[in-house]
């Protein structure tokens, strides 16, 4: 092969390393997913090598891109908040995305990783979530039910409840290990502590125990994990 050939089959390959190294570190759309509210749309963007960053879109705050980064716990940007943490004890950090807020509550739509990149979970859609701990899933949600309208001759007639739940995931299924809630109903103006536990045999929560009390003996009464 003379000089001039040998030239050129280097600069060939020189120019196919290029592309392919381009092409490897091409900055994709791995998935896109719209959220509950169906005001936010989030995209994850990488190669195969993983996520490169999330970028976000919104009606009201516009475009936001956020470069992921596995020691980042927080990102802070505008009105976003989104928190990446390891909610399933699987060594990966999964993306939790708040959707919807009603009264106190924030109800997040959650990626967990898996190969490289981010799945929606719908086992956990819309899940009021308040923090993770070795597998454990903790949520807490405060819910009220209108059971008759208010009228001239008569209050409101509902039913609030306050409740902390423990969960896990198990094959891509979320399980609740078990419910405490204060259950006030406002036309005996009473209130229930209830506890109930998961049942392996029937898969469900069951009742397991309850007090009731009247509005002089709250203070006794904490929803806790203690």
């Amino acid at each position: 092969m003379d000089k001039k050939k040998l030239i050129t089959v280097i600069i060939c390959i020189l120019i196919v390393a290029l592309l392919t190294l381009i092409l490897i570190n091409r900055t994709n759309i791995i998935s896109h997913h719209t959220c509950d509210a169906e005001s936010y749309s989030f995209s994850f963007k990488g190669s195969f090598k993983g996520v490169k960053k999330v970028v976000i879109k919104s009606e009201e705050l516009g475009r936001t891109s956020l470069p992921f980064e596995a020691s980042t716990d927080i990102f802070d940007s505008d009105d976003f908040n989104i928190t990446f943490t390891d909610i399933n004890a699987d060594g990966a950090k999964d993306i939790l995305i708040p959707c919807l807020y009603e009264g106190e509550d924030t109800f997040f739509s959650i990626f967990t990783a898996k190969d490289g990149s981010f799945v929606y979970n719908e086992a956990m859609r819309s899940l009021p979530f308040k923090s993770s701990s070795e597998g454990i899933i903790y949520s807490e949600y405060t819910q009220k039910e209108i059971i008759a309208e208010a009228t001239e001759n008569s209050p409101e007639d509902y039913i609030l409840t306050h409740a902390i739940e423990r969960h896990v995931l198990r094959d891509e299924k979320l399980i609740t290990l078990e419910r405490r809630a204060i259950i006030y109903y406002s036309e005996s103006n009473y209130y229930c502590y209830s506890i109930y536990t998961y049942d392996p045999e029937y898969d469900e929560l069951t009742y397991s125990d309850e007090k009731w009390f009247s509005r002089e003996d709250v203070d006794k009464y904490t929803l806790n994990w203690d």
